[in-house]
């Protein structure tokens, strides 16, 4: 649980993944700062502060993420990323769409990493390569793992 005036980085979730509007309700309800991630040219990304889930529109692979009048926030004012994937394993590697925009921005994050997967799509163990990144806390539909 987060205390205070803390920044969140969501990311809004696509086929298997979860659906993260409720937690971005939740967030905002509390008074945290929300952020999205908005793709960039070059495969960069950065996150952007959301007030609204009406402030994101159709990015990069019609994945919703913040329009043009959402303010950029530095990586180092971000306290915690829910990074999302095709599916984790028990370890907290995940599989992502392969482009690795993610691993690359968690690469230089020094706030808490959290990952989210159901239940149904949970391994045992999912290749990685020099470049994945593994997430500190992992929850499912009902496990918490951390690790």
């Amino acid at each position: 649980e987060l205390k205070g005036g803390e920044t969140v980085l969501l990311f809004c979730g696509v086929g298997t993944e979860p659906d993260t509007r409720p937690i971005a309700e939740a967030l905002w309800a509390a008074g945290k700062q929300v952020l999205f991630p908005k793709c960039l040219p070059h495969r960069r990304m950065e996150a952007r502060a959301v007030r609204g889930m009406e402030e994101l529109v159709p990015g990069v692979f019609g994945i919703p993420e913040p329009g043009e009048d959402c303010p950029a926030v530095e990586r180092g004012k971000i306290d915690m990323v829910l990074v999302p994937a095709v599916c984790y394993d028990r370890r907290g590697f995940r599989l992502g769409f392969g482009r690795a925009d993610y691993d690359r921005w968690v690469a230089g994050f020094s706030g808490v990493t959290v990952g989210l997967c159901r239940d149904c799509v949970l391994q045992e163990h999912v290749p990685i390569e020099d470049h994945d990144r593994r997430v500190e806390f992992l929850l499912t539909e009902s496990r918490r793992f951390s690790l």
